[in-house]
């Protein structure tokens, strides 16, 4: 079966332009952590709050390795710190806290 509108093309200047306007500096240090969770690397900046739901602050973004990240999704955020045992919204002030700190 063939689309009737194609999909369009993902222009890479555009999203890297778009990102930097949304998060910037803070979003390519979060991405410079270690997971919160497992410790491991490379991290995904990953909101607490989803963006549909109003979390669209840079303090509101944690590091999360890919699988963590779609855990986190699949789970919905309650469960998935139930289930981890970490508080993410209390991380996630700590490290904006840090990165203010920071010179």
């Amino acid at each position: 079966m063939k689309r009737r509108v194609p999909l369009r093309k993902l222009n890479p200047e555009r999203l890297a332009k778009r990102r930097a306007e949304q998060f910037g500096a803070y979003a390519e240090w979060i991405r410079t952590l270690p997971c919160c969770v497992t410790g491991r690397w490379p991290v995904e900046a990953a909101h607490v709050l989803s963006r549909g739901a109003g979390g669209k602050a840079a303090a509101n973004l944690v590091p999360l390795v890919w699988t963590e990240h779609r855990a986190l999704h699949f789970m919905g955020r309650w469960t998935y710190e139930e289930k981890r045992g970490i508080n993410l919204s209390a991380e996630a002030r700590r490290l904006w806290t840090l990165y203010r700190s920071e010179p």
